[in-house]
């Protein structure tokens, strides 16, 4: 029988109050990717994934939906919360928000960094 390459996913999860309401958001590292599922009513929703590119001193994110409400304000947040908690391979988010406005995506982003643990890029 074959060896199977072995790798470990981890996984990080937290919660908070953002703009009033309790969020959750669940973080999955696999080899290729990110995961990241945020919530303020228990469901997945839309499907973003971000390809980052670095072109010299500048970041470039590319999101695209992969299912779910295809709007400019989702694709913003993913495209924000991808390029300021610095995520070094593409991520898939499950984006399932109440509201998208400024605060909330300041909110979240706070709060991810602080589940995370990293260095807010500025």
């Amino acid at each position: 029988m074959k060896d199977i390459e072995r790798w470990e996913m981890s996984s990080k999860t937290g919660k908070g109050i953002v703009c009033g309401r309790s969020t959750e958001i669940n973080i999955t590292e696999f080899r290729n990717k990110y995961f990241v599922i945020i919530t303020d009513c228990g469901k997945i929703g839309s499907m973003v994934q971000v390809q980052i590119e670095n072109s010299g001193s500048e970041t470039i994110c590319n999101p695209k939906v992969l299912f779910g409400i295809d709007k400019p304000e989702v694709l913003a947040v993913a495209s924000s919360l991808a390029e300021t908690c610095n995520f070094k391979k593409p991520v898939v988010f499950g984006l399932s928000l109440k509201l998208y406005s400024g605060s909330t995506v300041k909110e979240v982003t706070d709060l991810l960094i602080d589940i995370i643990g990293v260095e807010k890029s500025t």
